[in-house]
């Protein structure tokens, strides 16, 4: 798993209030968080689906530890799903997030383009990787210092930067 802390690209910034509307503060941070898989994800197939799934319930559980941790500091921190693109907690907004995209800016990662969506090329993973984002309006530093305590208690690992 890799987790780096990031600014908000542009287009974040200008379409907050499309993608999580009853947000007041400003988007500071997206986290993102990606995992390998066992498998390529190029193919549709029951078994690369399974996977799939797998991957997004753990991005799933590792956002709902954040959030815990983060929301009652009052630090608003929201999961955008990345089968949808939609807010997990807040109420969506007219627009998707497109978590290749965001990924793609900010990693410089090059993409596959594979049916309707696109897949990521990981530098060591190929297209073995599941992406997520959180987003949070604590700035990067303050995510940080805070994950950082988060995870070296959970997971015994610092985030890299």
């Amino acid at each position: 798993m890799e987790i780096s802390i990031h600014s908000p690209t542009q287009f974040i910034i200008k379409n907050q209030k499309g993608i999580i509307p009853e947000w007041e503060k400003p988007i500071k941070s997206i986290i993102i968080i990606l995992q390998k898989s066992q498998f390529p994800l190029i193919e549709k197939t029951p078994l690369i689906e399974e996977e799939k799934n797998r991957l997004r319930d753990n991005f799933i559980q590792l956002g709902n530890k954040i959030i815990s941790i983060l929301n009652p500091q009052g630090i608003i921190t929201e999961i955008i799903d990345p089968a949808t693109g939609y807010p997990q907690i807040s109420s969506p907004g007219e627009i998707t997030h497109d978590d290749i995209k965001t990924i793609q800016i900010l990693l410089n990662f090059p993409v596959t383009p594979y049916g309707k969506c696109k897949l990521i090329n990981h530098p060591r993973w190929g297209n073995a990787v599941y992406p997520g984002i959180i987003m949070s309006t604590a700035s990067p530093t303050q995510l940080n210092l805070l994950l950082n305590l988060v995870f070296k208690e959970f997971l015994g690992k610092k985030l890299e930067k």
